[in-house]
């Protein structure tokens, strides 16, 4: 798939693309129903696939909290579109100025006359423009204006499950509460934090758990707990124990994401891993001190460890975003 970051170069580098436009941050199973749709019609079409992202995301520059928590690294985002059939990933700049084009100068200006779009495929809530004063509807009136030779407008349904529609907002939520089984359940995959190892205190290896310190490349992280985890370094899949928090019975500090990994000694440090959380084993908890912490840490590897039986770390390989 092609990364590309300028509108004109996408339209030279995919001719009459079908078209997608969505940050789809996580590229869970509400957006895989849109690029369903989306590559079905280009197949049909013999047209390139081409996904429309903003960089910074629009919220970013238009709004005061800032852009939403993502769910994946670029590279994780890119490597899941790919295995959707996407062709191209335009990453097109975002500022005030762009945030001022009219919904008709979106369509007219910038989905036909810069891309020369085949056809959009979007959700059925999108919305676009200046003040997201456009939606689906104004697409098709718009597209219908411009005869036989407009482009084919869809807008897909939002994605339900359990009677609630999936959205990237909703899986933050889980997430954020601990409930990463949930959350794979809403992406259709684990929920994985791409990362590198950084050294820490040592701390760990001294009490006879050592750990691997990731410095998540995306901000969103899983809520404090203890996880069953598979990390990923290179093509091997290896089983960990993860500890996300504070460690409180060592004082405050920064959140951190420390994996002990089951049946390994070689050194992480600056090397770049995945690490796909399974399932949440407990809540974040305060000890008396390092020989009740230590305890507690054999329990948790012996929990995590019969869970990995279950469900072995080689069963993710070859998953799109891990």
């Amino acid at each position: 798939m092609k990364v590309i970051r300028d509108a004109g170069a996408a339209a030279a580098e995919l001719a009459s693309p079908w078209i997608t436009v969505g940050n789809y941050d996580g590229v869970h199973r509400g957006h895989r129903e849109i690029l369903t749709r989306l590559t079905a019609h280009a197949r049909e079409a013999g047209a390139p696939v081409l996904a429309v992202g903003f960089r910074p995301h629009p919220a970013a520059v238009l709004s005061d909290s800032g852009a939403p928590e993502r769910l994946t690294s670029d590279r994780q985002q890119q490597e899941l579109l790919a295995a959707e059939g996407v062709d191209g990933l335009l990453l097109q700049p975002f500022d005030a100025d762009f945030a001022r084009t009219s919904p008709e100068e979106f369509y007219s200006g910038f989905l036909r006359g810069r891309l020369g779009c085949r056809g959009v495929v979007v959700g059925a809530n999108f919305r676009f423009g200046a003040k997201r004063g456009g939606d689906v509807e104004l697409l098709k009136r718009l597209a219908a204006a411009d005869g036989p030779e407009g482009p084919v407008i869809e807008g897909v349904r939002p994605f339900e499950l359990h009677g609630e529609t999936v959205s990237s907002s909703r899986i933050r939520a889980e997430l954020a509460a601990g409930r990463v089984a949930r959350a794979e359940e809403l992406l259709g995959r684990p929920f994985a934090v791409e990362g590198r190892v950084v050294q820490g205190d040592g701390r760990g290896r001294q009490l006879g758990f050592p750990t691997a310190n990731v410095e998540p490349e995306q901000v969103l992280v899983p809520g404090p707990g203890v996880y069953a985890c598979v990390l990923r370094r290179d093509e091997h899949l290896l089983g960990a124990v993860t500890n996300v928090g504070r460690r409180p019975t060592f004082g405050p500090r920064a959140v951190g994401i420390e994996a002990h990994v089951f049946d390994f000694d070689d050194r992480l440090y600056g090397e770049s891993v995945r690490l796909a959380f399974l399932e949440r084993i407990r809540d974040e908890m305060r000890f008396s001190g390092p020989d009740e912490l230590v305890a507690q840490i054999a329990r948790d590897s012996e929990t995590a460890r019969a869970l990995l039986r279950e469900r072995p770390p080689e069963t993710l390989a070859g998953l799109p975003g891990f």
